[in-house]
C-alpha cells in the first residue's frame, strides 16, 4: 500500500484558505503556516522553495506591523522565521540581523524568559559553532537563573553538539556527565537525549562498548516512558553495524523506519536513507534479493516525490543488483541514477567516477 505524502494537499488548503481569508490574526496564522511549508520542505536549498517561505513570512510580518501584533504569529515570530529562511539560504549576517531584533526588543522590555528562549532558538540555528556555543551560553546562564531544569537541560545538549561539530570530543562528553550528575533523579526531563549523545559521542571515538552501554540507557529511559524515538533506534541501530551485529542492526534500522513512516510529513530522504542501511546489511548478510525486495516494498510504499529521490532509489536497486551479480540491470539502474541527479541539479561527477569504477 502506498503512502501518499500530504503535502501538495496542504499547501493547496492553506492557499485556498489565504485566498478566502480577511487580512485579520487568522491571516497571519495562515501566512506563518505557509511560510513553513515551503521552508521545511525536505530540500531547503531549493531556491524557490525558500524564495517562496521568504514572501509568505515578509507577509506575514507587514500583516502584523499593520495590525500592531506580537503574539504568537505576530512580529517577533515572523522575524525569527525570516532568520531562519536567512540561516537556510546561507546568508548569515542577514538572519543575525534578523534574530538581533528580536533579542534586542526582549532586552529592552526585560522579558529574561523570552530572551532567553530566542538566544535558544538563534543559537540552534547558527552555523558557525563557535558562535552557537557563544550564543547558546548567554541563553544557559538566563536558564539557570529562572532555575528552569528542562531548558538546561536542553541549551546543554545544544552546546555539547557544538562541541562535536569542533572535534572536541571531550569537552562534549563533559558537559553530558556533568548534567547526568546533576539531574539523574529527575525522570521527568531528557536524560534519555543526554545519554543518546553520550553513546554518539564514545562511537565517534570508538569506544563502542561503551557506546553500547550508553545507548541502551537512552532506550530503557525514553521506552519506559512510552516516547522511544527513531533517533535513538538509529543511534542503536548504528552501533550494532560497526560492533558487526548486522541482524540487531538491520532489526533497528527497521524500527527507526516504522516510527518515521508515523510522523507527518517525514521527508523521504530520511526514510530511504535508513533504508539504504537495511539493504546495506541484508547484501553484507549474503542476503542480495532480500535487499532488492525490501528496496522495491519501500518504494511501493512510498513512490519517490521528486528526481532526486528516485536517484536514491535507483542508487539502492543497482547496489542489490550488483550484489546479485545482475551487471545489465546494475548498469540501468546507475545511469537512471546519475540522470535523475542531473535533473535534480546534484553533481554527479563523483557518482559518475563511482559508477566508472565498478
Amino acid at each position: 500500500m502506498a503512502i501518499v505524502s500530504p503535502c501538495f494537499s496542504q499547501q493547496n488548503n492553506l492557499l485556498k484558505k489565504l485566498h478566502d481569508s480577511k487580512p485579520d490574526t487568522a491571516q497571519l496564522k495562515i501566512l506563518h503556516e505557509l511560510g513553513n511549508y515551503y521552508l521545511k520542505k525536505q530540500y531547503q536549498k531549493k531556491k524557490s522553495d525558500l524564495d517562496s517561505a521568504k514572501y509568505f513570512f515578509t507577509k506575514e510580518l507587514e500583516l502584523s506591523n499593520a495590525l500592531n501584533d506580537t503574539s504568537r504569529y505576530g512580529k517577533y515570530e515572523s522575524l525569527g522565521k525570516l532568520g531562519e529562511v536567512s540561516f537556510a539560504r546561507g546568508n548569515k549576517d542577514q538572519a543575525d540581523a534578523y534574530f538581533m531584533k528580536i533579542i534586542n526588543h526582549y532586552q529592552d522590555i526585560h522579558d529574561l524568559y523570552n530572551q532567553a528562549g530566542i538566544l535558544q532558538r538563534f543559537g540552534e540555528k547558527e552555523t558557525d559553532a563557535s558562535e552557537k556555543i557563544e550564543i547558546l551560553t548567554k541563553a544557559l546562564e538566563i536558564f539557570q537563573k529562572l532555575k528552569m531544569p528542562a531548558r538546561i537541560i536542553d541549551v546543554n545538549l545544544e552546546i555539547a553538539g557544538g562541541y562535536v561539530s569542533l572535534n572536541k570530543l571531550d569537552t562534549a562528553q563533559q558537559i553530558c556527565k556533568k548534567v547526568v550528575s546533576q539531574y539523574k533523579n529527575a525522570n521527568d526531563l531528557q536524560l534519555d537525549q543526554v545519554y543518546r549523545l553520550l553513546a554518539s559521542v564514545n562511537r565517534y571515538q570508538g569506544n563502542l562498548n561503551q557506546s553500547l552501554f550508553y545507548i541502551l540507557k537512552s532506550v530503557k529511559i525514553s521506552e519506559s516512558k512510552g516516547k522511544a524515538s527513531e533517533s535513538t533506534y538509529g543511534e542503536l541501530a548504528q552501533i550494532y553495524q560497526d560492533l558487526g551485529e548486522t541482524e540487531k542492526s538491520i532489526h533497528y534500522y527497521k524500527k527507526t523506519i516504522e516510527l518515521r513512516e508515523k510522523g507527518n510529513n517525514v521527508p523521504q530522504e530520511y526514510i530511504f536513507r535508513t533504508a539504504g542501511f537495511v539493504v546495506q546489511g541484508l547484501i553484507k548478510s549474503k542476503q542480495p534479493r532480500e535487499a532488492l525486495n525490501y528496496i522495491e516494498y519501500m518504494e511501493r510504499r512510498h513512490p519517490h516525490d521528486s528526481k532526486f529521490m528516485a536517484a536514491v532509489i535507483e542508487q539502492i536497486k543497482a547496489n542489490c543488483y550488483e550484489a546479485l551479480k545482475e551487471p545489465t540491470m546494475a548498469e540501468k539502474n546507475y545511469l537512471a541514477m546519475m540522470r535523475d541527479y542531473n535533473e535534480a541539479g546534484i553533481n554527479t561527477e563523483i557518482t559518475g567516477l563511482t559508477y566508472k569504477k565498478r
